[in-house]
């Protein structure tokens, strides 16, 4: 899927995503707390395409604003991994 934004051409494949969401579901939890800022870059790009509306990716129980929260582990866990990465496995199914 080729789109356009500001300008900016971009390309992206959806078979692409939906594999690397299919990598994230499968990672152990230690791995996936490593890939925090990918899980955020995923999550971004899926609720875009989803057209998931800010009010429920960016809200305090949004995915979106949860993995934010796991950037902070181990120092401060603000949020259970576990739960997150039942929140990321639902909210960003893809077909």
């Amino acid at each position: 899927m080729n789109y356009v934004l500001k300008g900016t051409h971009y390309s992206l494949s959806y078979q692409e995503l939906k594999s690397e969401y299919e990598d994230f579901v499968q990672m152990s939890n230690d791995r996936f707390a490593t890939q925090i800022p990918r899980a955020l870059h995923l999550a971004c790009i899926i609720c875009f395409l989803k057209e998931i509306p800010s009010h429920e990716c960016l809200s305090d129980e949004g995915i979106v604003h949860q993995l934010t929260h796991l950037l902070h582990i181990p120092e401060e866990p603000l949020c259970n991994l576990k739960e997150v990465r039942e929140l990321f496995k639902n909210a960003l199914k893809l077909s």
